[in-house]
């Protein structure tokens, strides 16, 4: 009886050992898979990631591309108050006009920022000629903003250089 229950503890014991030995190597088997995945999971999200990152930092760029527009809009849709002009001071500052040039004028729309409409009014104010704008002084300046409505247009476009580039070439 002795050497039965002596068989059955080696064989208990011999049971338990490759048991443990089993559990192990399946258990590092289980373990590795699971690890493959979460670095494989890993990665997608880290891709998905900068991928979103780089949408985030283009759609910032077009944000502020759009406030700037709509803050441009806005400056352009408030006009400047025109205080009421002074009898005294209507024709101050106003640019000289030079005898002829009425009946010989200059295509002032040659020049950059100046239309159809910018030209008309030009001529009712009494300027005809390319000679005219180079001579503008910053009296001059001031009067035609006032009188003909085109605020910081004459220096933003470059008017007066413009225009005495344009006397060189009728010169030459």
């Amino acid at each position: 009886m002795q050497y039965l229950i002596g068989q059955s503890l080696i064989w208990l014991v011999s049971a338990c050992f490759i048991g443990a030995i089993v559990g192990y190597l399946f258990r590092d088997i289980h373990c590795k898979r699971d690890l493959i995945k979460l670095r494989e999971s890993t990665r997608a999200t880290r891709k998905k990631y900068f991928i979103a990152k780089d949408k985030i930092k283009v759609l910032e760029k077009k944000l502020k591309e759009l406030e700037l527009k709509e803050k441009n809009k806005a400056l352009l849709k408030t006009k400047p108050k025109k205080e009421p002009v002074k009898a005294e001071d209507n024709n101050k500052g106003r640019p000289k006009v030079i005898e002829g040039a009425q009946q010989n004028p200059d295509n002032l729309k040659k020049i950059k920022g100046i239309g159809p409409a910018i030209e008309k009014s030009l001529n009712k104010s009494g300027v005809y000629t390319y000679q005219q704008i180079a001579d503008f002084t910053e009296q001059n300046i001031t009067w035609v903003t006032q009188h003909i409505a085109v605020p910081g247009r004459i220096k933003r476009d470059q008017w007066i250089e413009q225009s005495q580039n344009l006397v060189k070439k009728k010169k030459s």
